[in-house]
């Protein structure tokens, strides 16, 4: 558990490189997400969900062009 942000930036570091060699499509939040691991306060679930949605929604025309 000590050492686990080391392999958590390993693999952050890997899906950088596949996405600057287009191998694969990233979508991120847009914003920061202020919730804690096991969160039990709907409102800000609901936020991070519409964060999600409208992330998704933005980078849908551009996703469509990668899958063909």
């Amino acid at each position: 558990m000590e050492r686990r942000y080391i392999e958590y930036n390993k693999i952050i570091d890997m899906i950088n490189e596949m996405q600057k060699r287009n191998e694969i499509f990233v979508i991120r939040p847009s914003d920061g997400i202020n919730v804690r691991t096991i969160e039990r306060n709907p409102n800000k679930l609901q936020t991070v969900y519409d964060l999600g949605v409208a992330d998704c929604r933005k980078q849908l025309e551009k996703l469509r062009y990668y899958l063909r």
